[in-house]
């Protein structure tokens, strides 16, 4: 029988120790990148006003054009707006759910903002972990909107699914704590 000296089980706790640091680390890497990428789009979403978007926005040539006799004409399928959406948020989702969030989401705040002279800014991201649904995070964004007389914060909650590719496969918004609500009693006065 061979006797185990104190120098082989030091050995064997280290390589045991390290293995077991290793194997977690990939886990904590893609959380880590899923969060990431939330709060990137987070970012993006809640802060403005954006020139160069407002630019995209107001160039003639990316509305339809509706003739006389009711036929429609849309714009190229790629234009300026386009490329800068998919520049600014194409990397963070599916393609499936990159083409629901721009039409849902991605300009919903910066619309009624960019007219106004308040500036709207994503103060602090919370990103956790959904401990009941793998691959699944909360978010609360903590977003202030201001001009030089008034400042409101609001803190906007919800839920993103990641895939395999920790990209965003599904974005819902639970609340936005009246935040679109106090823009446009803004934008009213």
């Amino acid at each position: 029988m061979r006797k185990i000296t104190p120098a082989s089980l030091l050995f064997m706790c280290f390589a045991f120790l390290v293995a077991g640091c290793s194997s977690s680390q990939p886990a904590e890497s893609a959380d880590r990148e899923a969060e990431t990428n939330i709060k990137k789009v987070l970012e993006h979403q809640f802060t403005g006003p954006d020139q160069e978007l407002l630019k995209h926005l107001k160039d003639p040539g990316i509305a339809t054009v509706i003739g006389i006799d009711g036929e429609t004409k849309p714009p190229k399928k790629s234009t300026p707006l386009d490329q800068y959406l998919q520049d600014t948020y194409g990397e963070y989702f599916t393609e499936n759910m990159y083409e629901k969030f721009v039409l849902l989401h991605a300009m919903s705040y910066y619309f009624e903002v960019e007219d106004s002279s308040y500036t709207i800014n994503l103060v602090e991201a919370d990103i956790r972990e959904d401990v009941d649904t793998e691959d699944a995070y909360f978010f609360t964004a903590r977003v202030l909107f201001e001009n030089e007389n008034d400042a409101y914060t609001a803190e906007v909650t919800g839920k993103a699914n990641v895939n395999e590719d920790k990209k965003i496969e599904r974005m819902l918004y639970f609340d936005d704590d009246r935040l679109i609500e106090k823009i446009n009693a803004e934008r009213s006065k």
